[in-house]
């Protein structure tokens, strides 16, 4: 039953406060949903507590960090899949899907998860300019209501 909640959650315009209180977010045009409702779309908070299970389970263990990140990827393009989804029906947001998945990518990457991979400051510091560019572009382009 909870997963029948998530319909409709991560739609452009469902009423979080920024955009319209249309619950599908039918009726709106794509320039319609403001950059903040975007905004907070676009990053997928449902991962952020469990990459700290990445970095600290996974240690110096770079397949178990690799594995786990993956998994918690999955997690969020799956949750994503359903909260972006229509309340009566319809397809699911794919771009919204994949953008939030890539965000958490982006933050798993700028955290730690594969700091094995060379210069660990600097791929942090190099991933946090790389976040803010696309935290700062990625809402501008429209999207589907």
């Amino acid at each position: 039953m909870a997963l029948f909640q998530l319909y409709g959650s991560l739609r452009i315009g469902n009423g979080l406060g920024f955009g319209s209180a249309n619950q599908a977010g039918l009726g709106e045009t794509p320039a319609a949903a403001p950059y903040p409702e975007k905004l907070v779309k676009l990053f997928p908070v449902e991962g952020v507590g469990l990459t700290t299970l990445v970095v600290g389970l996974g240690g110096k263990l770079l397949a178990l960090m690799v594995i786990l990140t993956i998994l918690i990827a999955a997690g969020v393009f799956v949750v994503r899949m359903f909260a972006t989804k229509p309340t009566n029906g319809g397809k699911t947001d794919w771009w919204a899907t994949a953008i939030a998945t890539i965000s958490y990518f982006m933050y798993a990457i700028s955290v730690g998860a594969f700091s094995d991979f060379g210069n660990a400051a600097a791929l942090a510091t190099s991933m946090g300019v790389i976040i803010g560019i696309w935290t700062f572009v990625v809402p501008f382009f429209p999207t589907k209501g």
